[in-house]
């Protein structure tokens, strides 16, 4: 996916699958705004929505890298064939969960 963060683009590269022999999805992404490789978890799915989870030492969306351990968690809302709708959402240390950012993934055939 290409877009603009903070009216700089970026481009982020999510693979997402489902693992039947532990019975749950998978998903892994990147992104050009932040280094590293995410891995997340599943830890629910409710109805058309899939949960992931994940402990990140998140660098942060400005340029002053600050490496909290920041708890994100990704909602994969499954809107039909064509498009999902993904919310992030983190919690840093000592705070409240937020919504963070939100990405609408179109399917390009």
């Amino acid at each position: 996916m290409e877009g603009t963060s903070n009216n700089q683009p970026f481009t982020r590269l999510a693979l997402y699958t489902y693992q039947p022999l532990d019975h749950e999805y998978q998903l892994s992404s990147m992104d050009t705004r932040t280094p590293g490789l995410m891995s997340f978890r599943n830890i629910a799915v409710e109805g058309n929505n899939i949960s992931f989870g994940i402990t990140y030492p998140f660098p942060g969306l400005t340029s002053q890298i600050d490496g909290r351990s920041t708890k994100l968690r990704h909602v994969l809302h499954l809107q039909n064939d064509q498009q999902q709708v993904l919310s992030q959402y983190f919690q840093y240390p000592g705070g409240r969960e937020f919504l963070a950012i939100e990405y609408t993934y179109t399917r390009i055939q």
